[in-house]
This record gives C-alpha cells, structure tokens and sequence, in this order.
C-alpha cells in the first residue's frame, strides 16, 4: 500500500518493480511464470504473498521486518 497504493498499474521509476507488491521483474517471473506481466489484483497479491511467506516464513515476521527497516 504505502509503495503502490493497491494500484495493479503502479511502476517504480528506479526498478523493474510493479503492481501492488512492487515485485521485482525477476521475483514476479519466478513466481508468476508467463502471467508474469498480468495486472490481474489476485495474481499479484498471490504472487506477493508467496514471495513474503517464502522471504519471511509470516507475514509477522514480514512486518516486523518492516518495521525495523522500512522496506521488505
């Protein structure tokens, strides 16, 4: 949310990252396969939650993550 603003669409302007979770290029191939451009909400947040369960184990373990370092 405080990167995107739950918008599919969003694109960082210094990175390959985009949509929702702002997944990198690599991280949304890998997790996405073929679909990995899709602006589809639920791809996406399925993607991004793989990716944080994968990375962090939980998602509290994400935000605690997060709130020590400002980013995930």
């Amino acid at each position: 949310m405080s990167e995107s603003g739950n918008n599919p669409l969003a694109k960082n302007r210094t990175s390959t990252a985009f949509g929702e979770g702002q997944l990198l290029i690599a991280n949304r191939k890998a997790l996405m396969g073929s679909n990995y451009a899709s602006t589809d909400c639920n791809a996406q947040l399925g993607a991004f939650s793989k990716y944080t369960l994968g990375r962090y184990g939980s998602y509290d373990q994400a935000w605690s993550f997060h709130k020590a370092h400002g980013w995930y």
